[in-house]
């Protein structure tokens, strides 16, 4: 079964060439703590982590606007860490069970849970 994880790093692939990327990323240097910048271990590790910040970017709501367009079940968590599920009529808090306008949570925000792209 593919994820839209496994779609978002298939997208950063670029075959033969651990260190670049296909969104234009190029991974150069070396994370800290890594042996040697110049072994394909240590690209496979930089490029992991560009793949990783960008998956977390691409999960980022920063305006009501974007909180408007998820579907219905989304969650995802606040700035706070607060936990709100949409459904057709409001944001569930999953704290204490009420239901919020989108105004209440505040940004940014993390989608934890996308039922149309993950599986």
């Amino acid at each position: 079964m593919v994820t839209a994880l496994a779609d978002h790093i298939a997208a950063h692939a670029l075959s033969g060439w651990p260190w670049a990327c296909r969104c234009g990323g190029w991974s150069s240097e070396p994370e800290p703590g890594l042996p040697d910048r110049d072994t394909e271990q240590t690209f496979r590790a930089v490029h992991a982590a560009h793949v990783a910040e960008s998956w977390a970017e691409r999960r980022t709501i920063r305006t009501v606007e974007e909180l408007a367009a998820l579907p219905e079940r989304v969650l995802v968590r606040d700035e706070f860490g607060e936990f709100f599920e949409r459904s057709y009529t409001a944001w569930w808090s999953t704290a204490d069970e009420t239901g919020y306008g989108p105004e209440h949570i505040t940004l940014p925000a993390t989608v934890l849970y996308n039922p149309e792209e993950d599986q």
